[in-house]
């Protein structure tokens, strides 16, 4: 090997494995800050609210819940509260019953945005023709995790006695 590529070989490598550390280190950084939305700990943090990415079929305050049953269901209320034991998810939907069937509506399961699924929820009792109701789910969230959806139920009584039902999970977005 010649003097003069053995120099340039030498160059090459102390400059470039310095520079190849520092891009290594940034990119790092910038993908744990932006990437995931880490702190310095690299711990995940919750977004400010109204920055989440919102599904296009979310459903928030003032939303129908199930559009696909002729009765409404409103959601009044979505918002996560501080309570003594912790984060706790509350919603509340207001339920017209305008059928001639009687109705029941009930909140089941929360899953967060992070996949953990939270048991709680709550129900009506059955609404009678031309009648309303509402119901109020609560489910206390894991340290840092957002709702994310949560199981709807939706019963309705026939003439005959039987039920008709309608289940479905529901994107939700919170105040």
């Amino acid at each position: 090997m010649e003097r003069r590529t053995l120099i340039r070989l030498l160059v090459g490598l102390g400059i470039g494995v310095p520079v190849a550390v520092e891009v290594a280190t940034f990119l790092g950084l910038f993908g744990s800050r932006v990437g995931d939305g880490g702190d310095e700990d690299g711990e995940p943090t919750e977004p400010p609210a109204g920055t989440e990415t919102v599904p296009p079929d979310a459903v928030g305050v003032g939303d129908e819940l199930l559009p696909e049953t002729p009765q409404d269901d409103t959601v009044t209320a979505a918002e996560v509260q501080t309570e003594a034991g912790g984060r706790v998810f509350v919603m509340t939907v207001a339920v017209e019953n305008d059928t001639e069937f009687g109705y029941e509506l009930r909140l089941d399961a929360l899953t967060t945005r992070a996949g953990t699924t939270v048991t709680g929820g709550g129900r009506t009792d059955q609404i009678e023709p031309g009648g309303s109701g509402t119901v109020t789910g609560r489910w206390t969230l894991p340290d840092g995790e957002r709702p994310g959806e949560v199981i709807v139920v939706a019963s309705e009584t026939q003439p005959d006695g039987s039920r008709e039902t309608v289940t479905r999970r529901v994107d939700v977005v919170v105040e």
